[in-house]
């Protein structure tokens, strides 16, 4: 299972590195975030701009108050975990290995952040 293949229709927005994840949020403003954006998955390894960097702008536009942002990374840094929580993420996910575990991880991410918010379409 992917993000795409969910078993509703989500919208989803994609950004390839950190730049263009900030040219994404900055282009919505925060007028509009909470409204046209469910949930931010995040994840920090991003070439141009760090994960953090990302996390960090977008909690001081006062976008992470609202909008659940979530770290899904590689990274199991103790320090890059704490740093995520204490700017806005609400909760920090590291990716599992191999497919059946990514998998798995996917639907639960699912069931916990994005069903709740979109009612259960």
């Amino acid at each position: 299972m992917s993000i795409r293949s969910l078993p509703v229709e989500v919208p989803i927005l994609m950004a390839t590195d950190g730049m263009a994840a900030m040219q994404k949020i900055e282009a919505i403003g925060p007028a509009d975030f909470e409204r046209t954006i469910a949930l931010v998955l995040l994840d920090l390894r991003l070439p141009k701009l760090h994960g953090l960097e990302v996390l960090a702008r977008a909690d001081e536009l006062s976008l992470t108050k609202k909008t659940p942002f979530i770290v899904f990374t590689s990274s199991d840094s103790s320090a890059e975990r704490d740093r995520a929580m204490s700017i806005g993420a609400r909760d920090y996910l590291v990716k599992a290995l191999g497919y059946r575990p990514l998998q798995k991880q996917i639907a639960a991410l699912y069931e916990r952040w994005i069903e709740p918010r979109i009612g259960g379409q």
